[in-house]
């Protein structure tokens, strides 16, 4: 029982702490940690009282459909077809972004 408490405490406060950057970097402002894990555990705590266990591996299942493809297409891109081979090296050499804005990744 206490292990079961202390992954819960460790997940807790890893997700309360990357919420927290996340919103301080994407706002420049400072958020209470206090408030963000416990907003955060009544959430949790709420939805597994309406019951999202029993929904977890319908979800689990339709990330391993979902993604394998995605990565698939990407890396075929990049190391076999390479079709921005040439941005990707301009971009290392002059280590920023290219101007150019039909590239997909700006």
């Amino acid at each position: 029982m206490l292990s079961f408490l202390r992954v819960n405490d460790i997940n807790l406060y890893s997700l309360s702490l990357s919420i927290a950057n996340s919103i301080s970097v994407l706002t420049g402002k400072k958020v209470n940690y206090t408030l963000i894990t416990l907003t955060i555990c009544i959430i949790g705590t709420t939805l597994s009282v309406l019951g999202i266990l029993e929904r977890f591996v319908d979800f689990l299942m339709l990330l391993g459909v979902v993604f394998p493809p995605i990565v698939g297409v990407m890396l075929t891109d990049y190391f076999i077809v390479k079709t921005h081979s040439n941005i990707l090296k301009e971009t290392q050499q002059y280590e920023k972004i290219p101007e150019n804005k039909d590239t997909p990744f700006i």
